[in-house]
């Protein structure tokens, strides 16, 4: 069997200041950067819904042909450039066929300039090339306005059950050997042999930065996409997470090679060897 798969990721707040462009898709900003082709494969490790799909997939010998996965920071609404463009992309893998079933990693919540239903929009379009009969089956977010037209559209909708693991992929999260999970509602942190119980805050500093192992984050991106803090809380706060967090995972935290000073900029998480 062969699976299609792609992914188009927007949490939309109508009521926000900004729209989520098709740069904004391009950066990914709280997201991983968007990647096309072969390079979607290396979300596999990256802890979105659609690393684990292509994880299992390829244990139990399934062929992908992947399209295109986007992302982008909850905002106000997509911008109809954004959504045609990624969208089309989707559309244009479906038209020219070759598989036998589709995945598709979205969130449940995107509204766009145009449709109030931004992947009931998607999955209509996908459904009246395949037909009926090709199973289309789709990953949802916990906060996914599920909506009738998605149902209709969907031969599968699959949505998180739980608040905190799922919905930021902690489940199973995987950096050369470092592993953060939730077990009986506690964060755990294991590396090198290692178990750290994390905080809230801690879990959400460290899965950011893995998200975006090898960019620079800057404090201002902390505060305001990862803790829903105001800019001018005191950058100082941020600073005592990462010497925190690097007594975890530091061999001598005054040297890191892990959690990295970016001078000017904020931090950057290098994968460890292993």
């Amino acid at each position: 069997m062969k699976i299609l798969i792609a992914g188009f990721q927007h949490e939309t707040n109508t009521f926000a200041p900004t729209k989520a462009s098709y740069e904004s898709f391009v950066q990914g900003e709280g997201f991983p950067p968007m990647v096309r082709g072969a390079d979607v494969f290396n979300l596999r490790d990256v802890n979105v819904p659609i690393g684990g799909f292509i994880k299992v997939m390829e244990a139990n010998g399934r062929e992908l042909k992947p399209v295109i996965w986007a992302g982008a920071s909850a905002s106000a609404h997509v911008t109809t450039d954004a959504f045609e463009r990624i969208g089309g992309e989707i559309i244009a893998a479906v038209e020219q066929g070759g598989f036998d079933a589709i995945y598709l990693d979205l969130h449940g919540a995107m509204v766009t300039e145009q449709h109030d239903d931004g992947e009931g929009e998607l999955l209509e379009r996908v459904r009246r090339i395949v037909g009926d009969r090709m199973p289309v089956v789709v990953s949802l977010d916990l906060h996914a306005n599920v909506t009738a037209r998605m149902f209709a559209h969907a031969s599968a909708l699959v949505a998180y059950r739980t608040a905190i693991a799922p919905t930021l992929a902690w489940l199973t999260l995987h950096a050369a050997g470092l592993e953060v999970s939730i077990r009986d509602g506690t964060i755990e942190l294991h590396y090198d042999d290692q178990l750290v119980h994390l905080t809230l805050m801690e879990a959400k500093l460290l899965r950011y930065l893995i998200a975006n192992a090898g960019r620079a984050v800057s404090r201002k991106t902390i505060l305001e996409e990862v803790w829903d803090l105001q800019e001018d809380t005191d950058t100082r706060a941020i600073d005592n997470f990462i010497v925190r967090l690097r007594k975890y995972l530091e061999d001598t935290p005054n040297d890191p090679r892990i959690l990295q000073t970016v001078r000017g900029i904020g931090y950057r998480f290098v994968q460890p060897d292993g």
